[in-house]
């Protein structure tokens, strides 16, 4: 019997994920309720790989990790994707769109590092945002305004590295831009990003 991350119930391995992957996070019941919709957006200039959108199941994990602090549930985010992304980016060095300490500080944990764990590749905290700039705090000019206090972590070096940026919930691009410019500034040779979830408001007025 296994354990699902995500309802706490256990359960008979039932699917083929379960059949190759020993460590599935997912009960198969859990598995169906993921809508995974892949797709390419671009916010603010930046051309991103979206998991899915900011709805449904995935939603209410993301919030229950955050919010909740369930650590346990950071294995399932990037669930089925990790190991074909370990591979696809080998040589990559994974980096996440930045908490301010505050908030780290008050989770007990940065939750993109977290996420980011699941990954088979060099990963690296690079970059940081100061207190106050938490975006579900802030309107839409609020997030617009935040991009250019982001910045490199004192003694980060990335000349020349090839990056996977990772992000939680793109809404208006703006924390994504605003890492593009900090790492390109610091040397970057290239950067590919993804989110697990498009918060596209053109998707949530056809949706609602």
């Amino acid at each position: 019997m296994r354990l699902c991350r995500a309802c706490l119930k256990r359960y008979e391995a039932g699917t083929i994920f379960h059949f190759f992957d020993m460590e599935c996070p997912l009960c198969n019941t859990c598995l169906r309720q993921i809508d995974h919709r892949v797709h390419f957006r671009v916010a603010d200039g930046i051309r991103c790989l979206c998991l899915g959108y900011y709805e449904g199941k995935m939603k209410d994990y993301l919030i229950r990790y955050k919010e909740s602090l369930d650590y346990e549930l950071r294995t399932i985010f990037l669930y089925p994707y990790a190991t074909l992304l370990s591979l696809i980016f080998a040589g990559c060095l994974a980096v996440w769109a930045p908490s301010s300490p505050a908030r780290i500080k008050e989770r007990g944990f940065d939750h993109m590092e977290g996420i980011a764990s699941n990954l088979n590749l060099e990963r690296c905290a690079a970059l940081t945002k100061p207190d106050g700039t938490e975006q579900k705090e802030m309107g839409r000019q609020g997030r617009l305004a935040i991009s250019d206090r982001i910045t490199l972590n004192p003694g980060v070096d990335i000349a020349g590295r090839r990056i996977l940026l990772l992000d939680d919930v793109v809404s208006t691009g703006a924390t994504l831009a605003g890492c593009h410019r900090a790492l390109l500034s610091a040397g970057a040779r290239s950067i590919f990003t993804i989110c697990l979830m498009d918060n596209d408001e053109e998707h949530s007025k056809k949706h609602f």
